[in-house]
């Protein structure tokens, strides 16, 4: 007992408790400084699978897009067709040997007036892209006038060359076929002759009464 009163067991026992301290404030310290990593990586899986979420939607909406610009430029390249914006990809049929006419097949009778109207039509051949042009009508009484209307001076074609509209009565009728460019004359004293926009021209009597 006189052994345990000494100075040098007090040494010892302060030793150890250092020690024992140390050793418990070192596996404190891991065992705190484990649980910080293990919430670290759960946090960064967190955050990499929200991410890789993320990530997902963009490529999707990135495809989305790209289908939203195909269908975008196949409907501009159509309405750029229809409507003769790039001319030179609608020329006159590849094959040469392919002739060109344009005909009245539907003509519409004698007459004149304002309110006198009837029926005209007929086709076009030897075009590619028939329906990338327009034909401008005329009817004639003491001069040619564009029909159906000023404000509407330009008939449709459709895919099989074929194309109708309404007149006003005449002696006579015309039809041109035009690009889309053209802007025809409201009341020619003659016919626009063929050479740059305009195509072809034809001209049939009016059917007797």
């Amino acid at each position: 007992m006189e052994f345990l009163k000494s100075p040098w067991m007090a040494v010892v026992i302060a030793i150890v408790s250092i020690v024992i301290g140390t050793a418990l404030g070192i596996v404190t310290a891991k065992y705190f400084y484990d649980r910080a990593l293990e919430f670290r990586v759960l946090e960064l899986d967190a955050e990499v699978r929200f991410l890789e979420s993320q990530k997902e939607a963009l490529e999707k909406d990135l495809h989305k897009c790209l289908e939203e610009d195909q269908a975008l430029t196949k409907e501009c390249k159509a309405r750029e067709a229809k409507l003769g914006l790039n001319p030179e990809a609608h020329e006159i049929g590849p094959d040469s040997s392919r002739k060109l006419t344009l005909t009245i097949t539907t003509v519409p009778v004698e007459g004149q007036g304002p309110e006198s109207e009837e029926s005209i039509g007929g086709r076009v051949e030897g075009l590619t892209k028939p329906e990338a042009y327009k034909i401008v009508l005329y009817a004639r009484t003491d001069r040619w006038y564009v029909q159906p209307y000023t404000a509407q001076p330009k008939t449709d074609i459709d895919e099989t060359g074929r194309w109708r509209n309404s007149s006003h009565l005449g002696s006579e009728y015309a039809a041109l076929l035009v690009r889309p460019t053209y802007s025809p004359p409201s009341t020619p004293e003659q016919l626009p002759p063929t050479g740059g926009d305009v195509l072809a021209v034809t001209r049939v009597p009016a059917r007797p009464r």
